[in-house]
């Protein structure tokens, strides 16, 4: 076999090996070269993109005095804050985003009509803007989630990071009811992975990946804002926002678009 040959077959070789990395999801060397220490786990890549010191330290503890980490418990969290210094963190999509959907939050305070003996109606305006940003999670659950924080992205992209919509309004409320504003804002999952650079080589490479990221995140399209409100009696607690027409009796009214 020629050099050529065998320069082409190790070319084939490291990008199989690679597939077949990510395939195997979780956290991944960015080369098929093997590491002379213990690599990062997806839980300590997602520490070090959420900038969060003491979970990295507590991971890294949690491993041991493994191969190419300090036996020491300073040392090691002296070497976690090193980490943190000099990495950053980018999106790369890698799949068709989601369907659209509505993320519907409470805004302001609550219009109550509630003292013992009321017996007329009261009008007030009730409402305020809801802010909301971009967020990430690993894995099929997203019940735990993580602002974007300095997280780059790969290219120029048409979905926001961060939109605000405004919902104030008059309302008159009658006696033993209460009522407060809603704000629906338009959202859509993008899949793909966090390529994570380090200024240094850690742990034997200088970028490793982080697999199965789901960025959650505003389309920034006013136009599909929805803006309501939610009556209930005075007894009864509101439901959380995104349940208020759950059939338990809380009247929910839309006010439109825009």
């Amino acid at each position: 076999m020629t050099r050529k040959q065998l320069s082409r077959a190790a070319r084939s070789a490291a990008v199989a090996g690679t597939a077949l990395s990510l395939l195997l999801g979780g956290a991944v060397l960015a080369s098929p070269a093997q590491a002379d220490a213990a690599g990062f786990t997806q839980q300590e890549l997602q520490d070090i993109c959420n900038k969060d010191l003491g979970a990295l330290n507590a991971d890294l503890n949690a491993e041991g005095a493994l191969t190419g980490l300090p036996n020491d418990p300073q040392k090691r969290l002296d070497y976690a804050e090193k980490v943190l210094k000099d990495y950053s963190c980018t999106f790369e999509e890698s799949s068709f985003p989601s369907a659209t959907y509505t993320v519907w939050d409470y805004v302001g305070d609550t219009l109550q009509n509630c003292s013992p003996g009321a017996t007329s109606p009261i009008t007030n305006q009730i409402g305020d803007v809801a802010t909301k940003s971009t967020s990430w999670s690993v894995g099929v659950s997203t019940s735990t989630s993580f602002p974007i924080f300095d997280v780059k992205f790969e290219m120029s992209k048409t979905w926001g990071t961060q939109t605000s919509t405004e919902n104030r309004f008059t309302v008159t409320v009658n006696p033993g009811r209460k009522v407060r504003a809603t704000v629906g804002t338009e959202y859509q999952d993008h899949y793909g992975r966090l390529r994570v650079n380090f200024g240094n080589r850690e742990r034997g490479h200088y970028i490793w990946y982080l697999n199965g990221v789901t960025m959650a995140a505003p389309t920034g399209n006013a136009q599909q804002a929805q803006k309501g409100m939610v009556e209930s009696a005075c007894r009864e607690a509101l439901p959380p926002a995104d349940q208020a027409d759950n059939g338990k009796k809380p009247r929910v009214f839309l006010l439109g678009s825009g």
